[in-house]
């Protein structure tokens, strides 16, 4: 995406182009600090989301990998023990 791309979408959000993804034929979105998805069932909302999620992840791991380590879970955390 290019800086003029950033800018019609707002700047703080980018585009999302997905073709051929789970039931979803072809989609694009503008991704903003707040996005929701809302349509009729199994048309493919979970699917983007997922995938939106995970690319967000790889994308925040590979740029802040200090920030990515310190909001990962830890199996103590999440059995209840100690830290």
């Amino acid at each position: 995406m290019t800086k003029a791309d950033a800018a019609e979408i707002g700047g703080d959000g980018y585009r999302l182009d997905v073709e051929n993804f789970g039931p979803i034929v072809r989609a694009s979105v503008d991704v903003r600090p707040l996005t929701v998805f809302v349509g009729p069932s199994n048309t493919g909302k979970s699917y983007l989301a997922i995938l939106l999620y995970a690319l967000h992840r790889c994308w925040w791991a590979e740029r802040a990998p200090v920030a990515a380590e310190s909001l990962a879970l830890r199996p103590s955390r999440i059995a209840g023990g100690a830290a």
